[in-house]
């Protein structure tokens, strides 16, 4: 049981949030009974509050996690029983507020996605090897760059060039895009002479064991990696981020010593709808060390301190890991997987796998990744990972609508930054990325109502249907509206409405209720040639800047 006090901090948390900010009343039978506070839709979240001494760190061992996530998790939730419901991080639109888990960068310009979020430009010549850290045949090395700045740079597997530096700078800059923290990375040339041995630098290998980095070990182990034509070598480095790392993020639960860690992990939209961004990305490599924590200090409040959250290291990106390891299940199965295991033994290996089939291009840093194979609904990692697994369609329309609204200019920006040397490679990207983007978005808008961005535009109630907006193709749409007003009685008003060219809908003479703020909740329901979706219920109050919409409520 939560104490008093720390009831107290989550309800002050969420407020104005889906589920904690309704209240609810006397519905009528018919209508849901959520209703929301008579306040603009909450945009931001305080979860910046002083934290004087930094949490614990979350220390990762590798058999732990694997037994917890492929044995422990999967049999609590068998015994448990549904313990999902809907998301608590969504603003009482179905938005995620902006927070230290995620930001809401609005419409970027392509040149910004290119640039990412830093410089762009990377560690300045030359660079001092501070260490190194194996991970299984490649290298990666510490440095510390001419300013002072401290880098990682990792390395292609030889014999594949430009594949994962490519796959982990395209999807750096689109998670961010879409407005994950993550850390500032980008594609780095270099040659041998830009590369200074420190005093002090060592050298780890697989085993944990260290021993001081002579010149012949470090050439070694160059030799390891591949090299250009010109003679350069390729790699990408990743910046270090500010603050002190406190280790990764728990797919499940809260951090218990960070007092502003307030909503379970598995309840957090944010990273409920990661599951199929990643699927889209075909990111098949998350776990617990792929994110961080970090305690950091607030730029503008010296002295003032709390925890901020990453993900990163997405080298195992876009069908590299697929085709790098020769593992045709790659997005389609875990690497211990019941389920396909099963199918396979009781069908006596005659059923036909999703992925059967599935090849890539075949062209230069680009791994096993295509369309036809994509299945929105059903993406698998190598492990499994909690958040995903308590998604519901809502989470997956949010995390829809944002991948669709990319631009392929900003997606060409995105590609760029991987700095491909084939031109076919960033052609065959972009226009991949972009068809997944459109049948995720597909998928899901046929899940719910794929109305959004309503407001109350002179007593109007305008809204804009999503599949429309981003020209899904299919049957024309007609709309269906009610007024009702708080207790859930009709007002006596009803509407038609038919979709228009851009998508945008306004329709007038609305009949409002005139009791309690003038709540009133308008049923929309969306009939796309002869399917009609799940109703969405809009709710209306007047406060101090007239009419607007409080909440939006999805069936």
């Amino acid at each position: 049981m939560l104490s008093s006090q720390r009831t107290h901090r989550v309800v002050a948390a969420v407020v104005g949030l889906v589920a904690a900010a309704a209240l609810f009343g006397c519905a009528g039978t018919d209508l849901p009974k959520v209703r929301y506070l008579n306040q603009p839709p909450v945009r931001a979240v305080n979860d910046r509050k002083h934290v004087p001494e930094a949490p614990d760190e979350n220390r990762f061992f590798v058999l732990l996690y694997r037994l917890d996530v492929i044995v422990y998790e999967p049999l609590l939730r068998f015994f448990a029983g549904n313990q999902g419901g809907r998301a608590r991080s969504a603003n009482s639109v179905g938005d995620v507020p902006n927070s230290t888990w995620f930001t809401d960068r609005g419409r970027l310009d392509p040149d910004v996605i290119r640039r990412g979020p830093g410089a762009g430009e990377g560690p300045v010549k030359p660079w001092t090897i501070t260490g190194s850290k194996v991970g299984g045949a490649q290298l990666g090395l510490r440095l510390k760059d001419k300013n002072g700045d401290n880098y990682l740079l990792k390395f292609d597997k030889k014999g594949y060039p430009e594949y994962e530096t490519g796959a982990a700078v395209i999807v750096q800059r689109l998670l961010w895009a879409l407005g994950y923290n993550v850390p500032e990375d980008n594609i780095a040339l270099f040659g041998a002479d830009d590369l200074i041995i420190g005093e002090d630098a060592t050298i780890e290998d697989k085993f944990g064991g260290e021993q001081p980095l002579a010149p012949d070990v470090l050439r070694s182990y160059l030799d390891q990696v591949d090299r250009r034509p010109d003679g350069q070598y390729r790699g990408f480095v990743s910046k270090y981020i500010d603050g002190v790392p406190i280790g990764g993020i728990e797919p499940a639960g809260v951090r218990k010593d960070d007092p502003n860690d307030v909503i379970p992990h598995e309840h957090r939209r944010e990273l409920r709808a990661l599951g199929l961004v990643y699927g889209w990305l075909q990111a098949t490599d998350h776990k617990v060390d792929n994110s961080l924590d970090m305690y950091v200090e607030d730029p503008e409040v010296p002295g003032h301190k709390y925890v901020r959250h990453y993900f990163l290291d997405f080298g195992n990106s876009l069908g590299v890991n697929g085709y790098r390891k020769a593992r045709p299940g790659d997005g389609h199965m875990h690497q211990v997987d019941f389920r396909w295991g099963l199918t396979s033994l009781v069908t006596f290996g005659l059923y036909k796998r999703p992925w059967e089939g599935q090849v890539g291009p075949r062209i230069p840093g680009v791994g096993d990744f295509d369309l036809g194979h994509y299945q929105p609904e059903s993406f698998r990692g190598q492990l499994p990972y909690a958040s995903f697994k308590f998604a519901d369609r809502f989470d997956n329309y949010w995390a829809a609508k944002r991948i669709v609204a990319l631009s392929r200019e900003q997606l060409r920006a995105a590609v760029d930054a991987g700095r491909l040397s084939d031109e076919r490679a960033r052609d065959y990207l972009v226009d991949t990325l972009h068809a997944r983007a459109r049948k995720a978005a597909r998928y899901w808008f046929s899940k719910v109502s794929p109305i959004d961005d309503v407001e109350v535009e002179q007593g109007a109630l305008c809204f804009s249907d999503l599949w429309i907006a981003n020209e899904l193709g299919g049957e024309p749409a007609n709309y269906e509206l009610a007024a009702f007003d708080y207790e859930g009685a009709a007002t006596g008003w009803t509407g038609r409405a038919a979709a228009s060219a851009s998508g945008r809908v306004c329709v007038s003479d609305i009949g409002y209720a005139t009791t309690n703020e003038g709540y009133t909740i308008v049923s929309v329901r969306v009939i796309r040639g002869q399917e009609a979706l799940p109703t969405a219920y809009v709710h209306v109050a007047t406060g101090s800047d007239g009419r607007r919409v409080i909440g939006l409520w999805r069936e």
